[in-house]
């Protein structure tokens, strides 16, 4: 029975390995939100990101590549309901209708050492191999501003350059340096402006200039998109602080807003901010802080990714 069902975990962050007394110490219950027949919910993956000066940046899970939750039913106990919070509307509320975005690619397949935090794409670019990677990006505003990011790692005798190209433009080099001594390999990152370079099909291309081995960490994305709900959702952040009011497009009567507020090592929570519908467009208003994260959603959608079963797990008592 979908309305008994109970959900609880922190999903796939990695937890602080600094301030792990604040952790909780228990699996928290997650609010699901209620549909005929089954439930949605908001997931936490392997890979968070952060804001800096510099734009959107991310960490991986050193220790998993998924994230985690545990199912129960329990007709004993109400569930946790999914919290919901009435319209906000201020007239001196910022109208905004784009937003700072971000994509990654990362394969976590090679190690130099066979050991350490730091992996790297399976693909050898030695002897100058080009390497090409798509992003797609619909409603990216290029003009706006952006940025690709590249990490890389060689293990060259001499200090080697990895060309990087937007869209067949070449936007500079990332300087490798030369491995020394009991150096297996070396490694180096580059952000490069980007602006007015990104399409809605975007290619970033890769050449090692260099007969020794180099593989690629990963390249990362920053930039301005046009706030709208594309497929069954859409994760967005503001790009200040303060009163907010979205207007979202490609919206219809389906269509809701879901806050997700950072609590630390608390976790993450989940509010449904109430709005309203004008034309194709979802206007909702909120006090937001640069750490706080929103989901537009089409509830009535059948797109979502379904969950992996793992398996049974038996009742533990931990504490």
């Amino acid at each position: 029975d979908p309305s008994h069902v109970r959900l609880y975990g922190q999903g796939g962050r990695m937890m602080s390995e600094n301030a792990i007394q604040d952790c909780v110490d228990d699996l928290k219950e997650v609010p699901l939100f209620r549909r005929n027949g089954d439930v949605l919910f908001y997931a936490q993956g392997p890979v968070s990101w952060k804001r800096t000066s510099k734009g959107f940046e991310h960490s991986q899970n050193t220790y998993s590549t998924k994230g985690y939750y545990f199912l129960t039913e329990d007709s004993s106990v109400e569930p946790l309901p999914f919290p919901a919070k009435a319209e906000s509307a201020d007239a001196q509320a910022m109208v905004v209708d784009t937003y700072p975005d971000y994509l990654l690619y990362e394969k976590d397949e090679f190690s130099w050492l066979h050991r350490g935090r730091v992996f790297f794409e399976n693909i050898d670019y030695k002897n100058g191999h080009t390497g090409s990677y798509t992003f797609n990006v619909p409603g990216v505003i290029p003009e706006k501003g952006a940025s690709v990011k590249v990490a890389f790692g060689s293990n060259d005798a001499s200090s080697s350059n990895v060309h990087v190209l937007v869209n067949g433009d070449e936007m500079g080099s990332l300087s490798i340096p030369a491995i020394s001594g009991y150096t297996k390999f070396q490694t180096n990152s580059k952000t490069f402006d980007c602006t007015n370079q990104l399409a809605d099909r975007t290619s970033i291309s890769l050449v090692h200039k260099s007969a020794a081995s180099g593989y690629l960490d990963y390249i990362a994305l920053n930039f301005t998109r046009q706030l709208a709900l594309r497929g069954a959702y859409t994760c967005f952040r503001s790009s200040v602080a303060g009163k907010q009011q979205y207007s979202i497009s490609g919206a219809d009567a389906q269509t809701i807003v879901w806050k997700v507020t950072d609590n630390g090592a608390a976790g993450y929570s989940c509010t449904q901010l109430e709005g309203q519908l004008e034309g194709d467009k979802y206007k909702v208003g909120d006090v937001a802080s640069l750490s706080d994260e929103y989901v537009v959603l089409n509830a009535a959608s059948n797109s979502y990714p379904s969950v992996e079963v793992v398996g049974h797990v038996d009742n533990q008592n931990l504490h």
